[in-house]
């Protein structure tokens, strides 16, 4: 997903945000649309996704079940998302010292 890394499975809080994403797909018959964005080293597609009107990406960040991943995109508003979410304790930021997707993919 463009702009933003998810804990992965395994990790705390992967099994939330697989859920959170679940019932997304759920309110609107599992109907997703992804506004294309680039790809990856591994060629696949790197997107925006909805479900419904819902942008799953900032839903993800909202709840504070994603990283807004800067090195990749630089809107302020996601920025705001995750800044928002930090300050309420929401989910990963509920912890002390969550350790981030791609420095736990390296272990």
């Amino acid at each position: 997903m463009h702009g933003i890394d998810c804990p992965e499975k395994g990790q705390d809080y992967g099994d939330v945000a697989k859920k959170h994403l679940s019932i997304l797909l759920k309110i609107h018959h599992d109907s997703v649309r992804v506004i294309w964005k680039n790809k990856d080293r591994f060629r696949r597609t790197i997107g925006i996704a909805y479900s419904g009107k819902t942008n799953i990406n900032e839903s993800l960040l909202q709840k504070g079940l994603a990283w807004h991943y800067i090195k990749y995109d630089k809107n302020p508003q996601w920025s705001n998302m995750e800044a928002t979410a930090r300050n309420a304790k929401l989910n990963l930021w509920s912890m002390s010292n969550p350790v981030l997707p791609w420095e736990w993919r390296k272990k």
